[in-house]
């Protein structure tokens, strides 16, 4: 018998939040992987493959993930769609004198690039929020500005800064100030509404960042948890049988 379940898809509405747009229920099979119930959900609603993030449990789910459909069928079964079109991505112009890196997400899940001096590239940069506080996910992103490589330390420590809903539609500067210190500014183009379609402009701003009080430190430890309970899951564990450690793990950073 076939696992039943809901799929809850979320789109970005024109207040940068994530709002519920529908809900489908689907059939787990024997052998199918995250990336098999994309193309499902492709199918039935229209939203691209590449456009999906699935999660259960505040989880992004990997797409080799293959789940146990033997769970008990007594029990509620929930994974949440984050639909958003790829493609945009922060520009990040480093004017500096050494290589930085920039990590970003949350502590169980996050991401980290090295930016050398002097260069400009394109860096997918995500927020520290969690699925299950939809819909009041904004498009505000977190990173730290780390200066030392924490890959060999197994952490990452450096100024926490956040960019308020602008998603990833912004350029990032990083520039080197007279003290040694580093500058941080965004620049962004703002659309000025009219009382007619003539009226309405558009211009460039540009505007300094400011760190968050704490600095903050992710953990690899914490990111290997989060692997292992993807491992837990693919193994057929129901929700209600997940240490609720694990669960807990995932959803207060």
């Amino acid at each position: 018998m076939a696992l039943q379940f809901q799929i809850h898809i979320y789109k970005s509405d024109d207040n940068h939040e994530y709002v519920k747009t529908e809900s489908i229920s689907e059939s787990w099979t024997n052998d199918m992987r995250i990336d098999d119930l994309k193309d499902l959900i492709e199918a039935n609603t229209g939203n691209l493959v590449e456009d999906q993030r699935i999660f259960w449990s505040g989880v992004d789910l990997p797409d080799e993930t293959k789940l146990n459909p033997d769970w008990d069928m007594s029990h509620t079964f929930a994974l949440d769609v984050l639909v958003d079109k790829k493609g945009i991505e922060a520009s990040v112009v480093s004017k500096l004198d050494n290589t930085v890196w920039i990590v970003t997400g949350r502590g169980t899940q996050f991401s980290w690039y090295p930016v050398a001096k002097d260069t400009r590239q394109e860096i997918r940069l995500n927020s520290k929020s969690l699925i299950p506080r939809i819909p009041h996910i904004t498009k505000d992103i977190h990173f730290l500005l780390c200066i030392e490589d924490g890959e060999v330390s197994g952490k990452w420590k450096g100024k926490s800064y956040t960019v308020r809903g602008h998603g990833n539609d912004f350029t990032l500067e990083l520039e080197q100030a007279g003290n040694k210190e580093i500058k941080v500014f965004i620049e962004y183009m703002k659309h000025q509404e009219g009382v007619g379609t003539l009226s309405a402009s558009t211009t460039q701003e540009r505007e300094e960042l400011i760190a968050n009080e704490e600095s903050k430190v992710y953990f690899q430890a914490l990111m290997n948890e989060r692997e292992r309970l993807i491992q837990h899951l693919a193994a057929g564990a129901t929700i209600v049988s997940v240490p609720i450690a694990m669960v807990s793990l995932c959803c207060i950073m």
